[in-house]
This record gives structure tokens, C-alpha cells and sequence, in this order.
């Protein structure tokens, strides 16, 4: 998610660490991965959500440092938004139950990516993926309602020349996605992204569908702030 200047040390340390055990795969390497090219050894993948404009300064100089690739959501409606509403718009359709008293405080800190740093993201070797059209709860849609928002957010992906086969949930909960929206994203995307902790295996389905679960890196408490966890909070490197 947010990844802030001033844990830029704590996160490079943390990334270095789970590098050393579960070396990260470039993005471009997933199929790869999945037809089995690399045995039976694990690996890992870093991905960040919703497009939070500190991403790209993380990019820059916290994963170009450690030669790791990324694949970075973003949310299609505001690629283009008029920058006058964005920031108290990205606020409420990534917290809609919050109140406006935080959305004040964080509206300078929650900002999200323009163009130029989607684009200077991308040429810096790493992917877009999609995060809904304008962060929407998929559980919630119709069918009709699904293939509309995906549609629209695509169409403005390559509006600006943007190959988009990855996609993540908003949200990520078990209640925002099902079995007909897995259905019909996976029509439009190589690749869907949960918000669910768990590990990915090769051929473990005939499914062409292909879901991943995450496991996340960072937290926030009620203040909303990001900052990452430690490494012995990840489970899944401390046995």
C-alpha cells in the first residue's frame, strides 16, 4: 500500500531478508513460475495496491537498489482525474466508512499516482495491474455491473498504452469477490489477486482461472498510516 519516506530503511531491510530465503520473481517470470520452468523451489512476489503516490519514490530508490520488480495496482479512475478532487476522492473510495475529520488530515498524505509516475514506474521495469475501476466492492456487483467497470478501466489503460494482465481485488476479502466475478475477470486478466493470506502452488487445480493469495508486509492502526511489520510477524519465514 503507502509506503512512506521514512521507512524506506525498514522496508529494504525487510525485503533483503525475505530475498535471502524466497528470492523475488520478476512479474515477467510468473508464467514461467506456473508451467513448472522452475522446480520445486519457492519464491516470492511483491505487489503494492491502490496507487499511493509515494510508490514511485519507493521504486526509484528502494527496489532499484535491490534489483527487485513489483507489480503496482492502480486505480484507472484517477489515472486521469482532475488533480483539484483526486486527493479527497482516492481517500473516500479506499476508506468509505471513515470520517471526514480524517479525511482532512490525510488528503495531503493519501494522494494518488499521476500519469508521469505511473508511467516513469512502468519504465523502470516494473508492471501495472488493475485495482477495480474506482476501487469497487466486486461482491457486491451484478454481472452486467462487473464487465462494466472492468471495460471502463481497461479502456483507459490503453488509452495511454498501458498492457494491463494483472488484477487485484479491492479490498480482498473473502466478501468482495466470487465465483461469477472470478469468472468474468479472468475473461480480461492472466492473473487475479487476492487480499487473503495463503501460498500459491503450481497445477494445484485444472482451473484456468489463476488465483493468488497474498500475504501482507505492512499495517496500519486506527490512524490509517502505513508502516511496515516486522519480520518476525511474517509466519510464513519464522518456522
Amino acid at each position: 500500500h503507502s509506503t512512506s519516506k521514512i521507512y524506506f530503511n525498514e522496508y529494504l531491510n525487510l525485503l533483503k531478508r525475505i530475498d535471502k530465503f524466497q528470492n523475488f520473481i520478476d512479474p515477467d517470470k510468473l508464467d514461467n513460475f506456473f508451467k513448472g520452468e522452475y522446480g520445486d523451489k519457492s519464491y516470492s512476489l511483491l505487489t503494492l495496491d491502490d496507487g499511493f503516490d509515494d510508490n514511485y519514490l519507493f521504486a526509484k530508490e528502494v527496489l532499484n537498489k535491490l534489483n527487485i520488480k513489483a507489480i503496482f495496482f492502480v486505480i484507472p479512475k484517477f489515472v486521469n482525474r482532475e488533480e483539484s478532487i483526486r486527493n479527497e476522492e482516492f481517500f473516500k473510495v479506499l476508506y468509505p466508512n471513515h470520517n471526514l475529520e480524517l479525511l482532512y488530515n490525510l488528503q495531503k498524505t493519501f494522494i494518488p499516482l499521476n500519469l508521469d509516475k505511473i508511467l516513469k514506474i512502468k519504465n523502470l521495469g516494473h508492471k501495472i495491474g488493475m485495482h477495480g475501476y474506482n476501487h469497487e466492492n466486486f461482491g457486491n456487483l451484478n454481472d452486467m455491473d462487473v464487465s462494466f467497470f472492468i471495460k471502463k478501466g481497461i479502456k483507459i489503460f490503453k488509452d495511454y498504452n498501458l498492457d494491463v494482465k494483472y488484477f487485484a481485488y479491492p479490498f480482498g476479502n473473502r466478501s468482495s469477490y466470487n465465483n461469477k466475478s472470478n469468472e468474468i475477470i479472468s475473461k480480461y486478466f492472466d492473473y487475479i489477486f487476492l487480499g487473503t493470506r495463503g501460498f500459491n502452488f503450481i497445477n494445484k487445480s485444472n482451473s484456468n482461472i489463476k488465483l493468488l493469495k497474498r500475504h501482507p508486509l505492512s499495517t496500519h492502526n486506527k490512524d490509517l498510516l502505513y508502516y511496515p511489520i516486522k519480520y518476525s510477524e511474517i509466519y510464513f519465514f519464522t518456522h
